[in-house]
């Protein structure tokens, strides 16, 4: 399944596939003396033991990789002309995953999933296939949960997400094009906390909060995939691209880790939820005036129980300031349903104190 796209201004642009092309740099020593042969040895051997740590690294990781393939029940293409596995499925797209778990426990992007009157197998790096079974859809990131069945499968370890600095090498993993499988991209992270909107098209297009920003290539396929830090650490999934070229966006991993918990726990992915559509400005979340089909607050929701109003300016959310960096869903997401916050909430040049009981996001859709 190919990445989503990213849209300008609320709407939507549509994934411009490329390639991305790059030379090689190279340089040249005169010799004058033996002397001079030092400085110039020892960076070519430095760049090489580089260049074997990654290379030692990816093949470590790579077991841990998985191609998603999304089947068709429908049976074989009558006319030949579409790719069949050896049970006469037609592969109607395709996209990446990994393991968090020895049991069989996969990550992958929620569109990956997308579509009606299918199955999902997953390939492994070695060529196995396993029949895999949808876990839990996440209601608010682009996540799911896939399971197979199994035990001793390679789980990857995930990092800490919120460390993550503009600058740091990362390296992404994936099935590019849904057919070459496993195939590794690197870069360095060029941004953090970034809120975009992302989907195919305007009716699928939603927000994503606090995603990582990386110039490694992700192309067409590699949704789902990890992006990794030089340690082999999970820091992000891999979910959209950019218009731009070397543009390329990831879910944080600490959501991940999140949902995982999630799904351990209580068979599903749970959010907190307050009901209000919002923008994030420099002096919190600015609660959206709405319109009659997408009011800014929800009927019956939690905010509109606890007295929000279109308009308010949440500066706070249980004394932790929110701002462009720190928006509103990253610092909800720290809670659970049931969980009684206090929003500090400026209205009409008078700041107040509103105290709301979180609500659970699936139990209301």
């Amino acid at each position: 399944m190919q990445p989503r796209a990213l849209s300008g201004l609320l709407l939507v642009a549509t994934i411009c596939a490329g390639f991305v092309s790059g030379a090689a740099g190279g340089y040249f020593v005169v010799v004058q003396n033996e002397a001079r042969l030092t400085e110039p040895q020892s960076s070519i051997m430095t760049q090489r033991d580089e260049e074997e740590s990654v290379a030692d690294l990816v093949e470590r990781v790579m077991p841990s990789v998985v191609s998603i393939d999304v089947l068709s029940k429908e049976g074989e293409d009558p006319f030949g002309d579409r790719w069949v596995n050896e049970r006469g499925r037609e592969q109607i797209a395709g996209g990446s995953g990994f393991f968090v778990s020895s049991d069989g426990l996969i990550v992958t992007n929620r569109h990956v999933l997308d579509g009606k009157d299918v199955e999902y197998e997953v390939v492994t790096s070695d060529g196995r296939a396993y029949p895999a079974q949808v876990l839990a859809i996440d209601s608010v990131l682009d996540l799911a949960v896939l399971k197979v069945e199994g035990t001793g499968f390679p789980a990857l370890q995930l990092g800490d997400s919120d460390t993550v600095r503009p600058g740091q090498s990362v390296i992404a993993i994936g099935n590019t094009l849904a057919e070459f499988q496993n195939s590794v991209t690197m870069g360095i992270v060029s941004g953090v906390n970034r809120r975009l909107w992302a989907g195919e098209d305007e009716a699928t297009a939603e927000i994503l909060e606090e995603a990582i920003q990386t110039d490694a290539p992700i192309n067409l396929g590699n949704s789902g995939g990890p992006l990794i830090d030089l340690d082999g650490r999970v820091i992000g999934v891999n979910t959209a691209v950019g218009e731009a070229q070397s543009l390329g966006f990831a879910l944080p991993s600490n959501a991940v880790r999140r949902a995982v918990d999630s799904v351990r726990q209580f068979g599903r992915i749970v959010r907190p939820w307050i009901g209000i559509r919002y923008d994030m400005e420099d002096g919190g979340a600015r609660v959206a005036e709405g319109t009659r089909q997408e009011p800014g607050i929800i009927a019956g929701s939690p905010a509109d129980k606890a007295g929000l109003k279109p308009g308010d300016l949440i500066v706070s959310f249980e004394r932790d300031a929110l701002d462009a960096d720190h928006p509103l869903a990253g610092r909800m997401a720290k809670y659970n349903p049931g969980d009684v916050v206090t929003l500090e909430v400026e209205r009409g040049g008078e700041v107040v104190n509103i105290h709301l009981t979180l609500g659970d996001r699936e139990s209301i859709e």
